[in-house]
């Protein structure tokens, strides 16, 4: 078996694990966080060895994951950052939410590492805004108490004032990080 198929089936099976421990827990809104419902997009990816795919997750899930990673180690320290992972760190979490949310420690290392593998595709871009539209509708259509991909306000809790305009600066920010991330991926990774 290849490797790409290997990876492809490990994603699959994280996904599936996703959808367990979620509607087990009557939550089966948490999958379309985007870290969570990417791991499907990955299996895809690896599955078809898709560039495009890999373009495109990467052209919005960098820098985003990047951030929930420093905050991730800098809350362990005991310190509140950003506050984007202190959801983790509230009594009673679910442990096997907990397990699953370490996945936000590797996705945007493979995703850069099969873009360098596979190669950038310059049309990466136009899967990512239409996965972050995807994403922000399905954010803004299900339950506002949830959050879902901070379509409702942002997840940046150190920074609340930006809750009376998110909603609509949302779109905006999006286009602006999927903007950022695709120039860096073309700068960097050979086509």
């Amino acid at each position: 078996m290849k490797r790409e198929n290997i990876f492809a089936i490990i994603f699959l099976v994280l996904f599936l694990a996703d959808i367990y421990a979620f509607t087990t827990q009557n939550s089966w809104q948490l999958l379309f966080w985007a870290c969570n419902n990417v791991a499907l997009l990955l299996a895809f990816a690896f599955w078809k060895r898709s560039k495009f795919v890999f373009t495109s997750i990467a052209s919005i899930l960098f820098i985003p994951q990047m951030f929930w990673i420093v905050d991730f180690f800098v809350r362990l320290s005991g310190t509140t950052f950003l506050g984007v992972t202190d959801y983790l760190f509230v009594p009673n979490y679910p442990v096997i939410w907990f397990i699953l949310a370490l996945k936000h420690l590797f996705l945007p290392f493979i995703v850069l590492w099969a873009v360098w593998k596979y190669g950038f595709d310059k049309n990466g871009w136009k899967g990512a805004i239409g996965y972050g539209l995807f994403l922000w509708i399905v954010g803004i259509t299900i339950n506002s108490g949830l959050n879902i991909n901070c379509a409702y306000s942002t997840c940046f809790t150190v920074l609340p004032f930006l809750d009376k305009i998110w909603i609509v600066a949302y779109p905006v920010v999006m286009l602006l990080v999927i903007w950022l991330q695709y120039s860096l991926l073309k700068k960097y990774f050979k086509s």
